[in-house]
């Protein structure tokens, strides 16, 4: 019986699928720094035009504490128009969550999309870090009946 020794082609397969995990791990970690929950209540229709308020909870997953945070509903996927803002976050201590909530009037089409995961409200955070940098960072949610 001849032992075969072990091939360089998928040792390096392997070395090549570690290193891309490594990387892929380490850039997903800042895409990531928001994330929560949302739901409605208070839904009214009026032509084509929803009133509602928006309740969120949100987890600040980012490297450290925020103050003064401003978190924001964009227009739908394409971001352009502010819709609003809910009240600032005057301190967002890392790894810990916020609920705020916030009425709005928005197009029923974008309203319609929202209750369709995986779409979502399109929320923004804008902070400034330590070094005065001013950020802008979406939040990954999904929804959740409100309690």
């Amino acid at each position: 019986m001849r032992f075969r020794g072990v091939s360089r082609a998928p040792l390096m397969g392997v070395w090549l699928a570690i290193f891309l995990l490594g990387t892929i791990t380490a850039t997903a970690k800042d895409g990531r720094d928001f994330a929560g929950v949302y739901g409605f209540t208070d839904v009214h229709e009026q032509g084509d035009m929803v009133h509602v308020t928006l309740h969120l909870r949100l987890f600040n997953y980012s490297e450290a504490d925020i103050k003064g945070a401003v978190i924001t509903l964009m227009e739908g996927p394409t971001g352009v128009a502010l819709r609003g803002s809910f009240p600032t976050v005057k301190v967002w201590r890392k790894n810990q969550d916020v609920k705020v909530s916030q009425q709005f009037t928005i197009p029923k089409r974008e309203y319609e999309d929202w209750l369709r995961p995986p779409a979502q409200p399109n929320v923004v955070i804008i902070y400034q870090d330590a070094h005065g940098q001013t950020w802008q960072k979406g939040a990954q949610m999904r929804p959740q009946p409100v309690v």
